[in-house]
């Protein structure tokens, strides 16, 4: 993978082009967009970090009341383990990409505006919602809305900013993800334990339609004055870009499969303490919620400071086994967490252990979008995305949920049949990491790195 002759690749291209190594066709200057990336205000990055904030919270807010919902319907694990994740991640991954695909080639704000509408009115029916068969129709809505988002929203971040500024953008976009977390613990405590869950769910849903409306009157899709932009989105394209190439293959799994633990652990974690340790909403929403998010907050916006710093370096290998290194370390976290056997201690390894599973979501979204040609950007996001969400929050999300019914029999009761759920799901954060050291080792030996170095 050449270049042309005098020209040199940018500071944050480094980092890209030791993952890049054997991708045909996914070199700086296909993925580069000197046509588009700008200096954008600060509102554009504030607008999107605030739609993407509330994205988060409608899709993440069950999670914080599975066990009110799930007594108040008499629900069993199982079910709940399917509105939590396969109810909206089917969806999300069914839609995802095609909608991904139309938006390489239409305006991206616009498609963002209307899926923010969808998710947002499915969000606010969820609360008046009055059996399962509801609860799934509102989270099969909420999914399909979703799908048009965060794919779209990297690829319109990353045509937006300059290759300089990039890095800082996509960290800030991801940054909502914990954020989130502690809005939904003011939620929890000052709302939802006052008033009730579905108060909760009217209050988090409203947002959006105003957010959609200030989208429309604030910012514009670059694309729409950009000269020579290829817009060549297409799932076959996309699926060959990441196959063909070791380390982002490689990438793309180990990344799914560390969601497959971040999402179980963290989805579940709310009823095991109330299980476990009789945990109130207050606390549910301080810690869980309010504390995790910022410990996550933290370990993001760590994750964004290795990819500056690998960049400028020219050392991208270094981001894989830094992040295999922390999921190897979450899994006897998670043990410590769930048998320690002291509520506060256990509180605290909660914290620690979201640090260490979230670490790799800056990685992923920077990485992915610069290896990316600026006409497959969204394709590409979405396929990383399809797989993260379909892999983590239906597979892991689930898989807690069944293998607690199956175990209830055996361990007596809910709360120690939960606990070993939990901890075989953790299972995976070991063949995530093994994924992340072979994408490294691919991206070093990679004989096109001597070329684009």
């Amino acid at each position: 993978m050449g270049r042309p002759p005098g020209t040199v690749p940018s500071a944050d291209w480094r980092a890209a082009n030791d993952v890049a190594g054997d991708a045909p066709g996914a070199g700086p200057d296909e993925g580069a967009s000197p046509d588009i990336g700008g200096q954008p205000g600060l509102h554009v990055i504030a607008l999107i970090f605030c739609i993407y904030l509330f994205n988060q919270i409608d899709r993440n807010l069950v999670q914080y009341v599975l066990e009110p919902i799930g007594r108040e319907m008499n629900l069993t694990d199982g079910q709940l383990g399917f509105i939590a994740g396969p109810a909206l991640a089917f969806c999300y991954a069914i839609f995802g990409v095609p909608i991904a695909i139309f938006a390489d080639s239409r305006n991206r704000v616009h498609i963002i505006a209307a899926a923010i509408v969808i998710w947002s009115g499915f969000a606010l029916s969820t609360a008046y919602c009055t059996t399962f068969t509801q609860l799934v129709i509102a989270r099969f809505g909420v999914g399909i809305g979703e799908a048009g988002f965060s794919a779209i929203a990297l690829s319109l971040i990353t045509d937006l900013y300059k290759p300089s500024r990039r890095a800082a953008a996509v960290g800030i976009f991801s940054s909502a993800i914990p954020a989130s977390g502690i809005v939904c613990g003011a939620l929890v405590a000052f709302v939802i334990g006052v008033h009730g869950w579905r108060t909760g769910f009217t209050v988090a849903a409203v947002p959006g339609f105003i957010l959609a409306l200030l989208l429309l009157k604030l910012i514009r899709d670059p694309r729409e004055r950009a000269v020579g932009v290829a817009r060549t989105g297409s799932l076959k394209a996309a699926l060959s870009l990441v196959w063909s190439n070791r380390a982002m293959r490689h990438l793309v799994i180990g990344q799914g499969l560390a969601n497959i633990v971040a999402a179980g652990v963290s989805t579940w974690a709310a009823t095991y303490f109330a299980r476990a340790y009789k945990v109130t909403p207050a606390e549910t929403g301080f810690w869980l919620a309010t504390m995790a998010g910022l410990v996550c907050f933290v370990s993001i916006w760590l994750g964004t400071v290795a990819c500056r710093y690998a960049a400028r370096r020219g050392a991208g290998w270094m981001l894989f086994g830094i992040i295999a290194a922390v999921n190897i370390f979450a899994v006897p976290l998670i043990a410590l967490m769930l048998f320690c056997g002291d509520k506060l201690i256990a509180l605290f390894l909660y914290l620690a252990v979201n640090a260490c599973l979230f670490f790799f979501i800056p990685t992923t979204n920077y990485i992915g979008q610069q290896l990316a040609p600026a006409g497959m950007r969204a394709t590409i996001a979405a396929l990383i995305v399809m797989i993260q969400v379909l892999v983590g929050a239906t597979f892991g999300i689930q898989l807690v949920g069944v293998l607690s019914d199956g175990l209830n029999p055996l361990t007596g009761n809910d709360t120690d049949s939960l606990r070993i759920a939990m901890m075989i799901l953790s299972i995976c954060s070991l063949w995530s990491a093994a994924h992340y050291f072979l994408a490294m080792r691919a991206t070093r030996t990679s004989k096109d790195n001597a070329a684009d170095a």
